[in-house]
């Protein structure tokens, strides 16, 4: 089987190119069909030369694979890497929830040109210098916007702001309740215990007397307890990541099966004594 080979014949400038380009390409089979992927986002037919405008800066990629007459493809696309000197785009990999009750809010973002500056602004306020990560705290409720420009080493600036938005919604004061749990004093060395939270699809984490916190879920059962007193604590995470601030805590006591008095019955007997009248 034959396979044909592809090889990029020409191409823009490898470093501070325009935000167009032009390749120009061939295959050392004749009548070959030629497919292009330009950054990764899939291949596609394409003839030579092929053009690409308004790139945006930074680093670009173009592979491009040759088919022969037999349908025999090309295992080794050709590829052409290059620099594009346009205005920067920025892209914020990390924010807070759409919606949340954290009043506080890092943004991790990264530029299409490697050595980009940044300015940032929140709600509106004047842009000034920042870098990734970004952090704001002490926030109010409602509704906020992110927005952040780009520049790259050469003074190009990115064409549109890049905004991010989110709502930072008045907490619910999470609680846990219990539904059930053993008496306050029993000679059981089993304990169930049965609780919710008073928002729904909360998640739970549980400790045993001094032991850590672990996650759980209900009902929870501890067993081979010893005499003397114990507490179960649980806490409650809400879906939207807010954690309970004070562990609900369920207290009880153990006995020892010797500390209990005995209860007597008598079970039998002589009839009762009578009177008779005179």
């Amino acid at each position: 089987m034959t396979v044909p080979e592809t090889t990029i014949l020409s191409g823009p400038p490898l470093v501070d190119a325009p935000t167009s380009a032009t390749f120009t390409f061939g295959a050392t089979e004749l009548a070959s069909a030629f497919a292009c992927q330009l950054d990764g986002f899939g291949f596609s037919s394409c003839e030579s030369p092929v053009s690409y405008t308004e790139l945006v800066g930074g680093l670009h990629q173009i592979q491009v694979v040759a088919t022969n007459l037999a349908g025999n493809v090309d295992p080794t696309p050709a590829l052409y890497t290059w620099t594009v000197d346009g205005p920067p785009v920025t892209t914020v990999s990390t924010g807070p929830e759409e919606t949340t009750e954290i009043t506080s809010a890092t943004f991790i973002f990264t530029a299409t040109l490697p050595g980009s500056t940044f300015v940032c602004a929140l709600d509106g306020a004047l842009f000034v210098s920042c870098s990734s990560p970004t952090t704001y705290t002490d926030l109010a409720v409602g509704v906020h916007t992110f927005e952040i420009y780009a520049t790259s080493p050469t003074g190009q600036i990115e064409l549109d702001a890049t905004e991010y938005e989110w709502q930072i919604v008045a907490p619910i004061i999470l609680d846990t309740t219990f539904a059930s749990g053993p008496a306050a004093a029993t000679q059981s060395t089993i304990a169930t215990f049965e609780f919710t939270a008073n928002i729904a699809d909360s998640t739970f984490e549980c400790v045993l007397d001094s032991e850590p916190f672990e996650a759980c879920t209900a009902p929870v059962e501890v067993t081979g307890l010893n005499a003397g007193s114990h507490t179960f604590a649980v806490r409650a995470t809400s879906p939207l990541g807010v954690v309970e601030a004070v562990p609900t805590v369920y207290s009880w006591t153990v006995l020892a099966t010797d500390t209990i008095a005995p209860e007597t019955t008598i079970t039998a007997g002589p009839p009762p004594t009578r009177s008779i009248a005179a």
